[in-house]
């Protein structure tokens, strides 16, 4: 993160789940196609819709960066 922004940065939030998706978004991961973060959403334990998670600070596509996700065998 600090090569590509210049400044490192912190996901804090009372709602680990919504901490979660923004990290996932952040990395340019599609969290719809994320398994654990629908099951959680799911069984009640936070939020995962982005237009319902408030950020504070910099905006989410300016943090976004291309990650290549791992591949599970």
């Amino acid at each position: 993160m600090m090569e590509r922004l210049g400044f490192w940065f912190i996901i804090a939030s009372t709602d680990i789940m919504a901490a979660d998706a923004t990290a996932a978004r952040v990395m340019n991961h599609n969290v719809s196609k994320i398994r654990q973060l629908g099951i959680g959403f799911d069984m009640g334990l936070g939020e995962i819709r982005q237009n319902s998670i408030e950020i504070i600070g910099e905006k989410l596509d300016d943090l976004r960066i291309e990650w290549i996700p791992a591949k599970l065998k």
